[in-house]
């Protein structure tokens, strides 16, 4: 309840003390890691994901936490590391290909960033996000004709045209 009223520091007290009377609860370990997070503490938030991946080494979301924590605390290429070892372990995440591709994108590495934008929408084709995502990589590379396709495609699945307007703009 604390972490939804977002009272970050009676949420740290509380996990506390469930981990002080058990070191290895997976759930408080994920949710302090979480918390701490949230109040900016990268370096302990790392090191509760780290040691909840001592007991869980393949919980995709502990792993998502700490490539967090690395991109937050400047460490890109820590961060890939982790985005390669969850694609690895969960080769059909969508989630996984779409987090790298962001951090890519970010690092300008677009030809390796659309590669797994296109791998996250064949794994989660539903997923408009993903689509859309594609599409403004595109546009960074240039390449508006299949930009265009891409949020064209967003319109036939009911997307308003105004909600990507500017986009289509960008792509004449």
């Amino acid at each position: 309840m604390n972490i939804e009223l977002q009272q970050w520091d009676y949420a740290l007290d509380t996990y506390n003390e469930i981990l002080k009377k058990d070191p290895t609860n997976l759930a408080a370990l994920y949710y302090r890691a979480f918390v701490n997070g949230k109040m900016r503490r990268y370096d302990l938030s790392a090191s509760d994901y780290e040691k909840m991946l001592t007991f869980a080494p393949t919980n995709i979301e502990a792993r998502l936490g700490l490539a967090y924590t690395y991109i937050k605390r400047g460490k890109p290429t820590d961060a890939l590391d982790q985005y390669g070892l969850i694609i690895e372990q969960h080769p059909d995440s969508a989630v996984a290909y779409a987090s790298r591709a962001c951090l890519e994108e970010e690092m300008q590495r677009y030809d390796i960033a659309l590669y797994d934008w296109e791998k996250a929408v064949e794994l989660q084709p539903s997923n408009n996000d993903y689509i859309y995502s594609k599409a403004s990589l595109l546009v960074k590379m240039n390449r508006k004709k299949e930009a265009r396709e891409c949020l064209e495609e967003l319109v036939r699945r009911g997307v308003a045209t105004g909600e990507i307007h500017s986009m289509l703009m960008q792509c004449k």
